[in-house]
């Protein structure tokens, strides 16, 4: 049975917008605001065809290759303790580009001001597949995430429908983020956010451990 409120906190942690709004920041941080709206709709479409695959199609490779829903578990969790022990370790501040202060002093106080739009907004190309879509949006880790729930709900087309509306929930609030990434940032600033995301990534340490854990224990390899 799927715990569909576990399921919702898990993949909007894996999947939502803390890492994007900074990351599609640096992108953007010297493009006009249409080029914006463009590379966050394509990226939000990229993305959601990608994670509707994984949990619509990709899953059935789990019932052909007899991959129990406990060996997904415990491989997510170790994506995730990978993951979470890096961002912990090799945490940093990283300078605002010239250009982007500028651009958000002068928005502050209503200057006009030029910005270079992006080239090459192909579908499947930069910066729309890779780096906004992959891995900014959809992280390895989330993937593992939707396998995983999506799994548990093969035979259960009620569970499915309800984590489809949460993954395009989930996009849907990505899609938000982006374009609301630059007053956001403005706001909050970069530090702020990084710290934010480093408390996170211990908090998702601890997880994936119990996820492991709790794995184990449904194979009865621990008591």
């Amino acid at each position: 049975m799927v715990d569909l409120a576990n399921a919702a906190v898990l993949l909007f942690v894996t999947l939502g917008p803390k890492k994007l709004i900074p990351g599609f920041f640096l992108v953007t941080h010297e493009t006009d605001r249409r080029t914006i709206r463009m590379l966050a709709l394509k990226s939000t479409i990229v993305a959601t065809s990608i994670a509707l695959f994984t949990a619509l199609i990709a899953t059935g490779l789990l019932v052909k290759w007899h991959v129990s829903m406990d060996s997904v578990a415990i491989a997510g969790s170790i994506v995730l303790l990978i993951t979470s022990i890096k961002t912990l370790s090799a945490f940093k501040l990283v300078d605002l580009p010239a250009a982007g202060i500028a651009d958000i002093e002068k928005a502050a106080v209503g200057e006009p001001h030029a910005r270079a739009p992006l080239t090459g907004m192909r579908w499947l190309g930069k910066p729309v597949l890779s780096p906004v879509a992959i891995p900014m949006i959809i992280t390895p880790v989330g993937v593992v995430v939707i396998l995983f729930f999506a799994g548990q709900a093969v035979g259960d087309n009620a569970v499915r429908l309800q984590l489809t509306g949460m993954l395009l929930a989930i996009m849907a609030t990505n899609f938000v983020a982006m374009i609301l990434a630059r007053p956001i940032m403005r706001a909050v600033g970069l530090p702020i956010m990084a710290i934010f995301g480093w408390v996170i990534s211990a908090v998702q340490a601890g997880l994936a451990v119990e996820i492991f854990i709790a794995a184990l224990r449904r194979l009865h390899i621990v008591p």
